[in-house]
This record gives structure tokens, sequence and C-alpha cells, in this order.
């Protein structure tokens, strides 16, 4: 089967499932109410699943390595710890925790402005060690962890409720005004990616190769952190963190497609994030009754095929 028939078939039933969504149950007289509750909540998956797996995609690039994903730069530990001091210091009540938007902006903000200042400071020092730079991130993540579970632990039982729900991946609790500026920062950061994707098929032969073949690696891997951590941020911050959905959507495409090209391999492994995502929210409405959290299904499927793949190349 060829690949544009692949990925025909998957847009396709990605389509049937968003609508399937959408007007599940949903009736003619009250169709106004349910579709002014379930439009948003397929715009906030469709958002969050171009930034997740395109910043993976990318991240696994530069990187040179398919296992990873842009989570251990720390994104994940870093909006914990911002939601943490968040109610820590202003209360469970107070108008930034109330403020949906206020709250988007303001964590969206801190994550991308110091992590660029941390990774652009050590890709200078380190000549652009990105391993050093993998090192780096898991080191900080540990840190924030450690400081988020200190706070968390004096923290009054009644905020740390409130911090629990803030912490969990949820599509229900996605706000049309964080949504609008989320679609307008990818929409944005869109073009460039698009522009360069030919540097980052030849950055896939190896360093050394996009070198001589003219690719200024320093710069286009320092550029590259700076979309991933604009493209992290905005995901985590509109729905939480979800952690695996990258790894699985991007390297699940690399498998069914044949194609080598970033245009093919983004494209396809966005498809497959919102494929999971409807997938997943369909199940945890109809068949679940919101039982269970919609990052628990991806990060135990996720983590399982994170095994699998780690098994599979030491075999190779």
């Amino acid at each position: 089967m060829s690949d544009r028939r692949k990925i025909v078939i998957l847009i396709c039933l990605t389509i049937l499932l968003v609508m399937a969504y959408i007007f599940y149950q949903m009736p003619l007289h009250h169709a106004p109410y349910f579709l002014s509750r379930r439009l948003p909540r397929v715009f906030a998956m469709i958002l969050a699943s171009a930034a997740i797996s395109i910043s993976t995609g990318l991240f696994q690039t530069i990187s040179s390595n398919r296992i990873l994903t842009p989570d251990l730069l720390g994104y994940s530990s870093m909006y914990a710890l911002m939601q943490t001091l968040m109610i820590f210091l202003v209360g469970g009540m107070g108008w930034i925790i109330q403020s949906p938007l206020v709250s988007f902006l303001l964590v969206s903000s801190v994550m991308v402005l110091s992590s660029m200042v941390l990774y652009t400071l050590v890709l200078r020092k380190t000549a652009g060690n990105m391993y050093l730079l993998l090192l780096l991130g898991m080191v900080i993540s540990t840190f924030f962890r450690s400081f988020s579970s200190f706070f968390q632990l004096i923290m009054d039982p009644n905020e740390f409720s409130i911090l629990q729900n803030r912490l969990l991946t949820s599509v229900n609790s996605a706000n049309t005004q964080v949504i609008f500026i989320s679609g307008v920062v990818i929409v944005v950061v869109l073009p460039w990616i698009i522009r360069n994707l030919h540097k980052y098929d030849v950055l896939s032969l190896g360093n050394t190769h996009a070198i001589n073949l003219g690719v200024d690696v320093a710069k286009l891997n320092q550029v590259t952190l700076f979309v991933i951590a604009v493209l992290v941020s905005v995901a985590t911050s509109m729905l939480g963190p979800m952690m695996f959905l990258g790894l699985l959507s991007v390297n699940l495409a690399r498998q069914i497609m044949t194609d080598y090209r970033h245009k093919s391999l983004l494209l396809t492994s966005f498809v497959l994030a919102l494929l999971f995502l409807v997938f997943g929210q369909l199940m945890l409405e109809r068949i679940f009754a919101f039982s269970i959290n919609l990052a628990v299904v991806i990060n135990v499927i996720g983590g399982s095929y994170l095994i699998y793949l780690i098994v599979k190349e030491k075999a190779l």
C-alpha cells in the first residue's frame, strides 16, 4: 500500500471519529448547546496534537534518537512546579488561578523564557553538545519534581485538591480564549517549520553530513529548541502534561510510512496523535464515564510502547 493511501485512510478514520465525538447522542433541539461544548474540545485536541507531534518529531531529529521526547528537557516538571507555586503563593481562589487566560499566559511565558535562557547558555558553553543538554534536562526535572513535592507536602489540603485537578490532563477544562491564543501561536510558528523541513531531512543523515551539505546545525538546533519550547509550553498549558503521546504517534508514523521526509512524517504523526486523543476522549466519556484520566491511558500505552522500542533496539 502506498504512503498516500495510508495517510488518506488515517485522515478519513480520524474525521469519522471527530464526527462521532461531535454528533454522538446530540438532540437536534439542543444542538447549539452541545456544539458550544464539544467544538472547543475538538479544536483543543487538534492544536495539542499538532504541537506535541511536531515538537517530538523535531526533537528526535536534532537529538538523533527516536526514543526521546521533549519532556526530558523538564517541561512537564516545570509546569507542575509553576502550578504548585502559583496555588501555594496566591491560593486556590486567587485571581491568577481563577482566570484561565492569565494563568495560561503566565505559565507559557515563564516556561518558554526560562528554558530558552538556560538551554541557550548550555549550548554555547558546550559547543552544541545535545547529550549534555539532555543530561542537564534530566537533572533539572528531578530538581523541579523534588521542589514541587516539598511545597505539595506543606500545602493546604483544599489547595492541593485544586492543584491535582490542574495537573491532570483534561480536554474538558480547555478555555475558548486559551484555545484561540494557542492557535495563533501555532499558526505563527508553523510557517518557519514548513520552510525548514528540507533542513531536517538533511539533519536526519547526521550532523557531519548536514554540515558538509551546508546546514548550519548549531543555529538550526538552537532555533528548533526555541520552537519546541513554544509548542510544548502551549500544549502543556492548554491541556496538561501528555508525555508519551508524541513518542507514540511519531514512532508509529515512522513504522507506517516508508517516506523518510519530515513532510510525511510530521503529517502522519499529527493525524495519529489526533486519532489517539479523540478516540481516548470518546472512550473516556462514553464507556468509562470519566472514571479514569486521559493521561493515564496515554501514559500506560505510550510507556509500554517505549519499553517495546528499547527491547527492539537492544535486540538489533
